[in-house]
């Protein structure tokens, strides 16, 4: 899998995440926001964690 394919679908997931909470009907209406940078970045470094254990 490329990273670019990984961060694609990374940002899908954080996504799937926001629309379940999003349809939970007893949760307060809440804004969430992702920085694509943050994510890029956990992405890489868990990349790194599995390279060198």
């Amino acid at each position: 899998m490329s990273t670019f394919q990984l961060e694609v679908s990374t940002v899908a997931e954080y996504c799937r995440i926001a629309a379940l909470a999003d349809s939970e009907p007893k949760s307060p209406t809440k804004t969430i926001y992702f920085n694509f940078d943050t994510i890029t970045k956990t992405q890489t470094e868990n990349q790194e964690d599995k390279l060198t254990t």
